[in-house]
């Protein structure tokens, strides 16, 4: 789990309290906390069904006892790369989104299905418009005559 940044994450939260006035000096003290707790990877085997309840199963032992009223923290949510190229555009459009379909994510915190069964849920499909203009520019601006000989 350490590989994956786990213990990094519940230590973060477990240090937050504490460093909060360096994220953002602005946020009111006292003021409660949502916690959507994540963990990036880039491995497929990770998305199997089951992975986000083994993970979830150790962020809470690794957690302990570590209660607070003014902190509530979500399951914990693994989500690939590729997930993150997905709601790509639909975030870009929508960013205030994430929050919804994250907490959509944590509905059932006894199973967390793998996040890209939350995106096809909530029916955010890819959207290739901005990929496909990127690409063409890229393919108008070094398409040479001198790179049809390689």
């Amino acid at each position: 789990f350490d590989t994956y940044g786990l213990s990094q994450l519940v230590r973060s939260i477990k240090q937050l309290d504490d460093t909060i006035p360096e994220i953002d000096k602005k946020f009111p003290k006292g003021k409660s906390i949502r916690i959507f707790p994540i963990i990036i990877v880039n491995e497929k085997g990770l998305q199997t069904p089951l992975m986000g309840k083994i993970f979830q199963d150790r962020f809470i032992e690794l957690l302990g006892e570590l209660k607070s009223k003014k902190v509530h923290i979500y399951p914990l949510s693994v989500i690939h790369v590729s997930d993150l190229e997905i709601i790509q555009d639909f975030l870009n459009e929508n960013p205030n989104q994430i929050w919804d379909l994250l907490r959509y994510h944590c509905r059932n915190p006894h199973f967390m299905p793998p996040f890209y069964n939350s995106i096809i849920r909530s029916n955010i499909r890819t959207n290739y418009k901005r990929s496909y203009t990127i690409y063409t520019s890229l393919i108008q601006k070094f398409h040479t005559e001198q790179s049809k000989t390689i």
